[in-house]
């Protein structure tokens, strides 16, 4: 891929990696539509999304 674009390997990582710092919240977006995918699991992970919304939007209150 790095030679498709015209770059190599380590500059590939380092912009991957300036997004992730500069974004943290990506990952666990990425995470949890992984997850959520998983429809053996999907129930209870709702609810525990659900929780955990619910959670912080009291500690913002």
């Amino acid at each position: 891929m790095a030679e498709q674009l015209g770059s190599d390997r380590a500059e590939l990582m380092r912009l991957a990696a300036r997004r992730v710092l500069d974004e943290p919240g990506l990952i666990e977006q990425a995470v949890n539509r992984e997850i959520f995918r998983s429809e053996k699991n999907k129930a209870h992970l709702m609810a525990r999304h659900a929780r955990r919304q619910a959670r912080r939007h009291t500690l913002h209150d």
